[in-house]
């Protein structure tokens, strides 16, 4: 309704149909503030994903370290170590791809935001206040769109790393039974 073409000028239309817009304006305002919050969350879902993660590795390497040797020789034989190291090593590799998905969802991601000030004051000082709104809206809906995007990615990458880390605390128990029957 209100795209500029290209040979036309930006001439203003007839607001006279437009009876919701202050509605509709309102709750695109407040869907694009939970979108942001929901950016948020996910964040903090992330960081409590690595937090987590790092809290099962470093267990793992404290036991590792004060639990006894499978064998209490001085020569032990390789198939014994790579025994004893197995299980570690697996749960540094659940922990490395943790990390890896977790950080793909936290990372930092630059969102549109609607109205630019400084884009208001210099382009609709002087314009109606609902062609200005009319403008802001339809800005705001494209802004809404491209932040989806940014968002379902944080979804994907915390959904991985959430399954990462069940991976990772299923082999930590293994870990742990590794060790209690040996």
């Amino acid at each position: 309704m209100f795209r500029k073409r290209s040979n036309q000028p930006d001439k203003l239309p007839d607001f006279s149909n437009l009876k919701s817009i202050d509605l509709i304006f309102d709750l695109v305002k407040g869907r694009s503030a939970v979108q942001m919050d929901q950016a948020d969350k996910l964040d903090t879902k992330a960081y409590s994903v690595m937090t987590s993660a790092t809290a099962l590795v470093s267990a793992a390497l404290i036991l590792q370290a004060v639990l006894p040797a499978l064998s209490s020789s001085t020569h032990i034989s390789f198939f014994n170590q790579a025994l004893q190291l197995t299980p570690l090593a697996l749960l540094l590799a659940a922990y490395l791809a943790v990390m890896i998905t977790a950080i793909l969802a936290y990372k930092l991601r630059q969102y549109a935001q609607t109205p630019n000030p400084m884009t208001l004051f210099q382009n609709y000082l002087d314009k109606p206040e609902l062609y200005t709104k009319a403008k802001v809206l339809r800005s705001t809906v494209e802004d809404y769109k491209k932040n989806e995007e940014e968002i379902n990615k944080k979804i994907k990458w915390n959904t991985w790393a959430i399954r990462a880390l069940w991976v990772q605390t299923i082999l930590f128990v293994v870990f742990l039974f590794f060790h209690a029957v040996h």
